[in-house]
């Protein structure tokens, strides 16, 4: 049982726990806003820029934007690697590495969009954060939760929505918990846009500092249940 699904049984509140993954969603949302408006790359999903290798490599022979993207790929899958390492998923009980590791990005990409923004590299810092956090084995009673990207989510909408018409009204929390995810993914790239249009690269430090405190809010929700209930 994660740390996640064993808060949910007991009297803390559940809405810290949502809160939590709203962040995360919006927090996801905002960053695929800024790199495209910065790199024009999109950084928390890949569907569409695996098919823009086979553009831009067969049909426009630029293989130098192909090569790009199949590096974006790589270090999407290398944040992935990071967290399944730190991770090690099936562990249970309070995982403050969570915290410590969105606390510690946030801070490292904060410096990196002060000194280093214009290059290369700090667009692919920013993907590998993305790949980091969408591997984080998250858990909300039945779900596993992902917060890069909505397809699932809004499969996950329909679907449920579809049980709940045929008269299946377990599932009635579903469809809301899949309602907040895409609404804190959308506020994010909201107020991204509204944000990069006014201070422009000064949003990636922003952005930074509001990851970092994401993750301390992890910690704090985290300890004070830890502090209440005991370890899981």
């Amino acid at each position: 049982m994660t740390y996640l699904s064993w808060l949910m049984t007991r009297s803390t509140s559940p809405a810290l726990l949502l809160i939590w993954i709203a962040l995360l969603c919006l927090f996801s949302g905002a960053l695929n806003i800024f790199t495209l408006l910065r790199f024009a790359y999109s950084v928390s999903h890949f569907s569409g820029n695996l098919l823009d290798i086979a553009d831009d490599i067969l049909l426009k022979h630029a293989l130098e934007q192909g090569w790009r993207i199949l590096l974006l790929i790589g270090f999407f899958a290398l944040g992935a690697f990071i967290s399944g390492l730190l991770m090690r998923e099936g562990r249970g009980g309070y995982r403050p590495l969570y915290g410590y590791l969105m606390l510690g990005m946030g801070v490292v990409l904060w410096f990196w969009s002060r000194y280093g923004h214009e290059q290369a590299s700090f667009l692919y810092a920013l993907t590998m954060t993305m790949g980091c956090q969408n591997a984080l084995y998250i858990q909300y009673r039945s779900n596993v939760v992902r917060t890069t990207h909505m397809t699932g989510n809004l499969t996950d909408f329909g679907v449920n929505l579809g049980y709940l018409a045929s008269g299946q009204k377990d599932v009635g929390w579903k469809v809301w918990f899949s309602l907040m995810e895409m609404a804190g993914y959308f506020a994010g790239g909201a107020l991204a846009v509204v944000l990069y249009l006014r201070v422009g690269q000064s949003s990636f430090e922003w952005f930074s500092l509001a990851y970092a405190g994401g993750g301390l809010f992890y910690l704090l929700i985290g300890r004070q249940a830890d502090g209440v209930h005991g370890p899981a």
